[in-house]
């Protein structure tokens, strides 16, 4: 079934963007679609939004791609930290190592999708910016920081290991704790580790490093590898979710998510992006929102391990909906 549509996005460090009319073809696999003019899926990579750009199409009007609020839980702080509280013991019981907790925060006031999407081209000119428009099925917009991966040329791409958020101290330095530093290895093992299963040898890494979005840093290790288009392709298949927006481990976070923090994520930590042979610029989708007739919402997260502290992952989750809420 082919809904219409449209795209705008703007790669990191471009100064244009684009303006994509066409329209999308849901989809439960990316096996033979690697030359998409874009593409999106849930946050389990479960199923895909593939994009077909059509200049003839004509462009739905944004009502007509708003869906109705969802009535999923929205938490208060106190909420928040009766859903924490015991994860973070479940944790500490060795269940798990790690899971990225997420919920989901209400604007509370009708947007302009188009105007807040330039404000986010003139004010995170390193992010990947984009907003989005399926028939029927949402209006969805972001800044996310962080690459999956991006062709560098015909054999070598570029991706990131990016985990762990703090903000400034009273000395305006970032200061990373052993929990922050533990988090972000977990990233990095794991992407070795999917490297190896699919037999690329040829890896580079620089970092770790701060790296900074909005109001918070997280630590950054950039990494270079050389592959076939079958290894990428094999790394699109097994590498989503990362531990970076999942947990550890990985399979029986997952299965649990939903359950554990009481909603469906959606597109939120989900993979976008444009996926062609020769020119592929995939991102983890974050610091994004989901834009309603009459209202949005924000989608939040932050890792949760033994360490936590409730109220200090709650006010990481509100420095991070800055992102969006300084452009509106």
């Amino acid at each position: 079934m082919e809904l219409r549509g449209f795209v705008k996005y703007r790669l990191p460090g471009e100064e244009d963007y684009t303006v994509l009319n066409g329209f999308w073809v849901k989809v439960s696999h990316l096996k033979g679609y690697d030359n998409v003019d874009f593409v999106i899926s849930n946050y389990d990579n479960s199923f895909y939004y593939i994009f077909h750009a059509n200049d003839d199409e004509e462009r739905p009007d944004l009502e007509e791609c708003y869906r109705k609020m969802d009535q999923d839980e929205y938490l208060n702080f106190g909420e928040y930290q009766e859903k924490i509280i015991p994860l973070i013991k479940r944790i500490q019981s060795k269940e798990f190592s790690k899971v990225i907790f997420s919920r989901r925060k209400k604007i509370g006031c009708r947007i302009d999708p188009n105007a807040v999407f330039k404000t986010l081209n003139i004010q995170y000119k390193n992010s990947f910016n984009y907003l989005l428009g399926i028939e029927g099925e949402g209006v969805w917009m972001g800044a996310t920081p962080e690459v999956l991966i991006e062709t560098k040329d015909s054999h070598h791409y570029h991706m990131h290991s990016l985990a762990g958020t703090v903000i400034r101290d009273k000395s305006g330095e970032y200061k990373w704790t052993s929990k922050e530093i533990e988090e972000h290895q977990y990233v990095t093992d794991y992407l070795l580790e999917a490297f190896d299963q699919v037999g690329i040898q040829d890896v580079k890494l620089d970092g770790p490093n701060d790296f900074e979005h909005g109001r918070v840093a997280h630590i950054k290790t950039e990494i270079e590898i050389k592959a076939t288009e079958d290894q990428v392709n094999e790394m699109m298949r097994i590498v989503p979710p990362t531990p970076a927006v999942c947990g550890i481990p990985k399979g029986s976070v997952l299965s649990q998510i939903q359950e554990i923090e009481g909603y469906d994520r959606k597109f939120y930590t989900g993979t976008l992006g444009i996926y062609k042979k020769g020119n592929v610029h995939l991102f983890v989708n974050l610091r994004c929102m989901e834009v309603f007739m009459d209202d949005a919402c924000l989608y939040l997260g932050g890792g949760i391990t033994a360490k936590s502290d409730p109220e200090k992952e709650w006010d990481e989750t509100e420095l991070k909906s800055r992102t969006l809420l300084d452009m509106l």
